[in-house]
This record gives structure tokens, sequence and C-alpha cells, in this order.
């Protein structure tokens, strides 16, 4: 049993470019960082399994740390103009 039997081309780009043109927008909305695998791990140990895994594209990977990573900033601030303004 082949673990990566050889790939025709023409399927493979064709597959990818409809999954990144119709498919992977309607989905982007669902994304969450928590709903995917190895949510719960540190950020390096996260980063490290995710490109490891073949099922899950890296620049989705990276475009929800990113989204998380604004998120929490963007409620610390909040929390820290609360606290001012409470003063």
């Amino acid at each position: 049993m082949d673990v990566m039997p050889p790939i025709n081309k023409d399927f493979y780009w064709h597959n990818r470019s409809t999954f990144f043109m119709k498919i992977n927008p309607k989905l982007k909305d669902k994304y969450a960082l928590s709903k995917f695998p190895y949510a719960e791990l540190s950020l390096p140990k996260r980063a490290v399994k995710w490109m490891l895994n073949p099922g899950v594209f890296t620049r989705t990977y990276i475009q929800l740390e990113g989204k998380s990573f604004w998120h929490k900033l963007k409620i610390r601030l909040n929390e820290i103009r609360w606290r001012i303004l409470q003063k």
C-alpha cells in the first residue's frame, strides 16, 4: 500500500484551485482556532504539529493565529481602556 501514490497533476491543480476559490471562502466564516486540532497546546507546539499535518493548510493556520492574536489584543486593550475610564 502506497502512502503517497503518484498523482495526476491536472486533477491535483483542478481540485486545489476549486477548493481555494469556491469552497474555502464559504467556510472561512466558520473557522475558529479553538475548533481545530491541537487548540489546547501552546503556540510553538501547535505550530509544529499543524505544519506537519497534511490535512490542514499552513496558510489557514497562519490566518487563524493572526485573527486570534488581534482578537486577544483587542480584548486586552478594551480592558485597559475600561480601567482607565473607571478612575
